[in-house]
């Protein structure tokens, strides 16, 4: 199977939320399978950051593509378990060998 891979910064909210859903859409336009969203350096992110992955995760499950996301401690995934969003989203514990 092929996919697209990026890697989250350190911090995603409001002033980087803009850089990040461009970046994500090259990332979708630019392959034809599934994204996987590597979260190993990923400290913070707000709710604008959540809300962008969830877009994200949508526009690509209109195409049967999906989005993963790996190396999410626990701190980072609680936004996420918050708005419901890890109950649709597929959480990885490492990316994928």
């Amino acid at each position: 199977m092929t996919y697209s891979y990026y890697r989250l910064p350190r911090d995603v909210d409001i002033d980087t939320v803009g850089k990040l859903r461009s970046d994500l859409l090259a990332v979708v336009n630019a392959g034809s399978g599934d994204v996987i969203v590597d979260c190993v350096h990923l400290e913070f992110i707000d709710s604008v950051g959540v809300a962008v992955i969830g877009q994200i995760r949508r526009l690509l499950s209109v195409h049967d593509r999906s989005l993963r996301l790996v190396n999410l401690d626990a701190r980072a995934r609680r936004p996420f378990e918050l708005v419901g969003l890890a109950d649709y989203i597929d959480v990885g514990e490492r990316e994928p060998a």
